[in-house]
């Protein structure tokens, strides 16, 4: 109620994937938390990331972009 309230825009972040394209952790550090890893237990994670299980709820206050809340990424199992 008070995100709908507020005169203050949100919005939620989802990482977009193009067919082949390859999303790492480290070059969306400020916005992205690792969750699980893909077909393999937290030992066996790699950098890239798989998929996005929940997006992240973007504060968007003068002009800047706050993170509240980061997206839940699964990581895909290192080779």
């Amino acid at each position: 109620m008070t995100i709908r309230k507020s005169k203050e825009q949100y919005t939620v972040k989802v990482l977009e994937k193009e067919p082949g394209s390859k999303h790492l952790v480290q070059n969306n550090a400020h916005w992205v938390e690792p969750h699980a890893v893909e077909g393999g237990k937290p030992e066996d994670k790699g950098d890239e990331i798989a998929y996005t299980l929940f997006g992240a709820l973007i504060k968007h206050s003068e002009g800047r972009e706050i993170v509240l809340e980061p997206a839940s990424v699964v990581l895909k199992r290192r080779h």
